[in-house]
């Protein structure tokens, strides 16, 4: 199994998208839009994690991409410090690894 760094974004400039929150909501609504769509869910961050976790091999940038996704969701999560505001970033974030296309994390 791959195991994921998760504290390597030490330096926000190096890493802008995954150490910004801004573009959540943009994210978010990409993942509620994939799930509504005929044409097919792309495969996620999730379906990444299963294939990890069943000792399949990930390519460089699948690993980048879960990394990023770590990384993305610590950072979102540590900027929140109302509890309910918590739970729903929390859901939003299941929303967004299961119909997100992992390839937006690269």
């Amino acid at each position: 199994m791959h195991k994921i760094e998760r504290n390597h974004c030490s330096n926000k400039k190096d890493f802008p998208y995954i150490c910004s929150v801004s573009d959540f909501k943009s994210i978010y609504q990409k993942a509620l839009s994939s799930a509504k769509s005929e044409s097919g869910l792309p495969e996620s961050i999730n379906d990444l994690r299963i294939k990890d976790l069943n000792g399949e091999v990930l390519s460089t940038d699948q690993i980048t991409a879960l990394t990023n996704y770590e990384l993305f969701k610590k950072n979102l999560l540590e900027s929140v410090s109302e509890e309910d505001k918590f739970q729903e970033c929390v859901k939003k974030l299941s929303v967004i690894s299961n119909f997100t296309s992992w390839k937006d994390f690269v």
